[in-house]
């Protein structure tokens, strides 16, 4: 290294720390959104109060509601937010953005080493910092998974190198426990030691061993997984999306296609599928040929990016709405940025103005674009106008709508984008309920009162659409349709089912039958000590 670069070293990591403050800084002004957010960290059950009891329901598996995944150390990050913000939002974005400032400095001591550039180690640093397939898992509040786990897991790896076996152990048990990613965690120690040199030694045996059966056990914890769709296709034909997933990764990591925060399934895939399965080849080959010239560190983050994207064939299996997202692909940006920091080493020896003049259009290429990414993370509103832009989809139209009504918007202005996604998602029994919502907001009760019975014929046992029937038909002059749902509806216990009592005497009132309304007073009484009036 020379004197220069010795010099310049001195302050790369209060550098990098000061670009991604600067850079992220202004997720610090932005609020939740509604994508996860109010389900896993403003409404769930453990969260609204810091207290012993809560504490130990966060440790506890099986106690968040939705949650499929046992990360107990997510949500106590979350707690000890609720104990000391409020969850306060610039608090859940000051945490997700001193994590990825963490990793990014993490990254670049890592690369630094396994290259033996000063440069290199920088480049790779702001690959993995500013790229803006990063954006997600910063920005978005509940990301926290995703930006904890990899700081963990990050300074593993650290560890690793620097021959702290027991701390390599207890950082990789709390990365697994923040998402289960890490598992992955004793092949990516393996590979690390085969990029700088090093022989398995008995220490480094231990120490992946170790990690390996804290990676069994994180594993048996988190069997558990959400039912299939009934329309779910065969598992071969999901696991056949895999090389189409890769290659619109690939196009999304060269900044060719925009990055979103949702990816719908294809409807055609067979093309790129080709391609990516090319590509596939292609990598292989690659990989196959830097070991062969003992090019251990690009193998080495080939190999990185390989395990760190193992988790996106779970994902196929479970069949989740979407088919991909940024935040799966958060770590494997560090086998990326490995690479790239080589192929930068190789030119900086040759000739190093070229090299970091290369380095600083790659950063400014990366910021910009990031920069801009952030913005759309403002609000859920901003969020789903972004996406909207480029997928004109029922779903996005929705979103939006739902979005708009929680910043408390004209129903004017929800209503038609609700519409629109009626018309692309007719069969969706959520979009026809919020549909009949804002008919009834607008006091179009008689167009309100069909999607109402169009989203139970969907869904038999949805009590919400059972109850807004009842009352689009009381007050609309149909008591008699206005009984018959709501006399569904109250047999059901629900929250509102004092309120469901006060509508259903008022429709037999309506309907005629002052006997029955009687009655149905009389159980209101035994049931919730007496009858709630809705008006």
């Amino acid at each position: 290294m020379s004197d220069t670069e010795t010099e310049w070293r001195r302050y790369t990591g209060p550098a990098l720390g000061a670009a991604v403050l600067l850079v992220y800084g202004q997720c610090l002004s932005f609020s939740f959104t509604n994508w996860d957010d109010p389900q896993y960290i403003l409404q769930n059950p453990v969260l609204l109060e810091a207290s012993w009891e809560t504490l130990r329901q966060v440790l506890r598996p099986g106690t968040i509601p939705g949650e499929v995944l046992y990360i107990p150390v997510t949500y106590l990050s979350f707690w000890l937010e609720r104990a000391l913000f409020e969850l306060a939002p610039w608090a859940v974005h000051l945490t997700n953005v001193l994590l990825h400032l963490i990793s990014t400095l993490l990254v670049w001591k890592i690369c630094e080493r396994l290259s033996g550039g000063w440069l290199a180690g920088v480049v790779a640093a702001v690959v993995f910092g500013f790229h803006p397939l990063q954006v997600e898992a910063v920005a978005w509040a509940s990301g926290r998974k995703d930006v904890l786990s990899a700081a963990f897991s990050l300074a593993a790896m650290w560890s690793f190198l620097d021959r702290r076996w027991t701390l390599c152990i207890l950082l990789a048990i709390v990365a697994m426990f923040a998402k289960p990613v890490a598992i992955v965690l004793p092949g990516v120690l393996v590979v690390l030691a085969l990029a700088e040199g090093q022989s398995l030694t008995r220490g480094r045996l231990v120490a992946i061993g170790g990690v390996g059966c804290a990676g069994l056990i994180c594993l048996l914890l988190n069997q558990t997984a959400a039912p299939l769709p009934g329309d779910a296709p065969a598992v071969a034909l999901r696991l056949a999306h895999v090389p189409w997933i890769l290659t619109d990764w690939l196009q999304r990591l060269s900044l060719w296609q925009p990055s979103l925060h949702y990816y719908e399934w294809p409807a055609e895939f067979a093309t790129l599928a080709w391609v990516g399965a090319g590509l596939i080849l292609t990598a292989v080959a690659g990989v196959g040929w830097a070991a062969w010239r003992k090019q251990y560190v690009i193998v080495a983050g080939a190999s990185c990016v390989a395990l760190f994207l193992l988790p996106q064939v779970k994902l196929l299996l479970s069949y989740r709405e979407f088919i991909t997202a940024d935040r799966y692909t958060y770590m494997a940006m560090f086998g990326v940025a490995l690479v790239v920091c080589l192929l930068f080493e190789r030119m900086a020896v040759k000739r190093s103005g070229l090299a970091r003049c290369c380095a600083g259009l790659l950063a400014l290429a990366l910021v910009l674009p990031t920069v801009m990414n952030l913005q759309r993370w403002e609000s859920a509103s901003a969020l789903w106008e972004y996406y909207k832009e480029y997928r004109d989809s029922g779903f996005a139209y929705h979103q939006l709508g739902r979005a708009y009504l929680d910043a408390e918007r004209d129903w004017t202005e929800i209503v038609p984008l609700w519409e629109v996604a009626a018309d692309k998602l007719p069969e969706d029994p959520e979009v026809l309920f919020d549909l009949g919502n804002g008919y009834t907001a607008l006091g179009r009760n008689e167009d309100a009162f069909p999607l109402f019975v169009k989203a139970l014929s969907l869904r038999p046992d949805y009590v919400e659409a059972m109850v807004n029937a009842g009352r689009a038909a009381l007050l609309s002059g149909r008591p008699k349709a206005a009984v018959t749902c709501l006399s569904q509806a109250v047999a059901y216990d629900t929250p509102f089912r004092c309120e469901v009592y006060g509508n259903l005497v008022q429709a037999l009132l309506a309907a005629g039958d002052p006997t029955a309304a009687e009655a149905m007073r009389l159980e209101a009484v035994t049931v919730c000590g007496g009858v709630k009036d809705e008006g």
